[in-house]
């Protein structure tokens, strides 16, 4: 009925390795570890993973219980905001599956959960030194072999034997639930935009175009892109570049070692970690210099002495 949800940041592959994220949904009835997945950061993107496990694997639970993540709830609104901040990317998708969220006030309530991670950090550490894991991917291809040892070493009998965790019968699938949602306008051309990213809506049979339609774009945790309207997908394709993008693809806009070092010293201000990474990494065009061929100006900046003369 009710399934522990948590993340344990630890050097998993070693003291001399990087820390990451454990995300662990521990059963309470049984203590066996239902879903769990490596991870960079504790994030929604990560948690829709985990869930997409448990539910594939084992079904849905009657609740989840956590902490105050921001993951699971919002609390960083000062009161005097109204109206009020709409609920999370995870806490919508999981009402959506209907399963109810239940928040522990200290870490000693989720108990279950917060020892599971104390006993993977011991014994998967060692796991993973001896397969030789180096990555995140490697990390959890030795964890999917590892969790079925593991429950049933210290996984017990519940009190009452019949499950109670409830399959996933919808026609739509669970990846169309598990993602971040985006309400997006279409443009007159067609089009609906999103992160820089421009999708070309195609036409159909019924409806040639969606044009003023309100629509929801949704990103799948692998970075997909689907458009749907009334809970139906809308067939896309990313849109042609428009005549900027392709003027700054050919030179017009030719990104300098300047930009970078602007860049650099923006921080973290209107820019979103992917955005800074990709400006940081522009290189400045090869210049081509042909002795043959000197411009004017290069000329008049030549020294007096060093100007070629020119016939009288």
């Amino acid at each position: 009925m009710l399934v522990q949800i948590d993340g344990s940041f630890h050097r998993w592959l070693g003291d001399d390795g990087p820390q990451f994220t454990l995300l662990l949904a521990v059963d309470d009835a049984t203590s066996a570890v239902a879903s769990a997945v490596f991870s960079p950061e504790e994030d929604t993107r990560s948690y829709f993973t985990l869930m997409q496990g448990l539910i594939e694997r084992w079904g849905r639970p009657i609740a989840l219980y956590g902490d105050r993540h921001g993951v699971f709830k919002f609390s960083g609104r000062p009161r005097h905001i109204q109206p009020p901040v709409e609920a999370t990317h995870f806490s919508k998708a999981i009402a959506e599956l209907g399963i109810g969220q239940i928040f522990a006030r200290s870490p000693q309530a989720k108990g279950r959960v917060e020892r599971a991670a104390g006993t993977f950090q011991d014994r998967l550490v060692t796991e993973l030194r001896l397969a030789g894991a180096k990555t995140i991917d490697q990390a959890n291809a030795v964890l999917r072999d590892f969790l079925p040892r593991y429950n049933t070493q210290f996984a017990v009998p519940a009190e009452v034997s019949d499950p109670v965790y409830r399959p996933w019968c919808s026609p739509r699938p669970l990846e169309q639930i598990l993602c971040f949602k985006h309400p997006r306008k279409v443009a007159r051309d067609n089009t609906v935009k999103y992160n820089w990213r421009t999708l070309q809506l195609l036409p159909g049979t019924e409806r040639p175009s969606y044009a003023g339609v309100q629509v929801e774009v949704l990103e799948h945790t692998d970075g997909r892109l689907q458009v749907r309207d009334e809970g139906e997908i809308i067939p896309s394709r990313p849109a042609p570049s428009r005549a900027g993008a392709l003027r700054a693809s050919h030179g017009a806009l030719s990104p300098t070692p300047e930009i970078s070092r602007i860049v650099k010293r923006l921080g973290n201000h209107r820019l979103s970690q992917p955005q800074l990474r990709n400006l940081t990494n522009l290189e400045p065009d090869p210049i081509v210099e042909d002795d043959d061929h000197v411009g004017d100006a290069e000329r008049e900046t030549q020294a007096p002495e060093e100007r070629p003369l020119s016939p009288r």
